[in-house]
């Protein structure tokens, strides 16, 4: 992610900004955090009770959804 914030290789030879190969590379970085957080989270509800496994589930739902009304609530006041 750092050479992508940095702009290594953002500029295509015509000296214009490579868009589709900065997009290609973050969602890459992204992928592989998503897989990181899965391994994560498998490996934390294979440690856990049962009991604490399924509080570590509800609490991650939780936020999750907490961030997305976050977004949504920040979205539309931005385009108000």
């Amino acid at each position: 992610m750092a050479l992508v914030q940095e702009g290594h290789g953002a500029v295509a030879a015509g000296g214009e900004v490579d868009v589709d190969g900065i997009v290609g590379r973050v969602r890459g970085v992204l992928g592989r955090a998503d897989a990181l957080r899965l391994r994560t989270v498998k490996r934390a509800v294979e440690i856990l009770e049962p009991a604490q496994a399924a509080e570590l589930l509800v609490a991650a739902a939780d936020m999750e959804i907490g961030f997305r009304e976050f977004g949504l609530k920040y979205s539309s006041a931005r385009s108000d």
